[in-house]
């Protein structure tokens, strides 16, 4: 039977195909984990489960890689991220399979829990002079590059007010770490916006891209769409944007 099962998983049609839905399945799951679908006892047991199917599958690498840029985006996209229930995977996949299975991973949930005594050293760092006053608030989570999943990272020009924001803390950084190449990721950031309307201010959270677009019309009295136009009466003032900004960078000696 336990043949028979691993060819049935592991056939040419399929072989790939199987590691990558365990690991979109549990991405679905984990980024669930913050809104109470699941108790801490059947993710357990899903862990157990999925491990076991696992065992199965004879290239595991399609599954490591697929399930480290789906924990790379919890990571980074997530507003809540449900940490004990990503440690608790890692340490059974540890368990199973061995360290060449979780080591990248492990290193990108250390650098996560570092960003955070990291942020709150840099918020100290901006508030000690006004040279290096932050004009919108800025959180930076830095990446080793050898853990990470390759991104790209295409040139952005960015608002002046938010380019000396990381100005600042490319300052920071390099007083902390000597002989450091820092790269910004802006596909994998973002941005919450407040746009006020007439008669109410509303804020929206999206990807850094679609703030820089939305940006751009803040001389603009009055917006319309194609085939939609904005309800009569717009202000005759222009619409102010706010926004703050998340961004992860990737260091690397040079």
């Amino acid at each position: 039977m336990a043949e028979a099962f691993t060819e049935f998983v592991n056939n040419e049609g399929r072989k790939n195909r199987t590691a990558e839905l365990l690991s979109a399945y549990l991405h679905d799951c984990l980024r669930d984990a913050d809104h109470a679908h699941h108790s801490e006892d059947s993710l357990d047991k899903l862990f157990a489960d999925v491990i076991d199917l696992l065992h199965y599958v004879v290239d595991r690498d399609i599954f490591r890689e697929h399930y480290r840029m789906q924990l790379s985006k919890r990571l980074l996209m997530s507003n809540e991220l449900n940490e004990a229930a990503e440690q608790s995977f890692l340490v059974k996949l540890k368990a199973a399979f061995g360290l060449a299975d979780t080591h990248a991973m492990e290193g990108m949930m250390k650098d996560y829990a570092v960003a955070t005594d990291m942020q709150a050293d840099f918020v100290r760092y901006a508030s000690t002079s006004p040279a290096n006053a932050l004009k919108i608030p800025l959180s930076v989570r830095v990446l080793a590059q050898a853990f990470w999943p390759s991104y790209l990272a295409p040139e952005v020009t960015l608002p002046p007010v938010l380019a000396e924001c990381l100005d600042v803390f490319r300052r920071y950084y390099c007083e902390c770490k000597s002989n450091r190449v820092i790269v910004w990721i802006h596909s994998h950031s973002t941005a919450t916006v407040q746009i006020q309307f007439t008669g109410r201010l509303v804020e929206c959270s999206m990807s850094l891209y679609q703030a820089l677009v939305l940006l751009c019309f803040t001389t603009q009295a009055a917006l319309t769409q194609r085939y939609a136009p904005l309800p009569p009466k717009p202000s005759s003032r222009p619409y102010p944007l706010q926004f703050r900004a998340r961004l992860p960078l990737h260091v690397s000696a040079p």
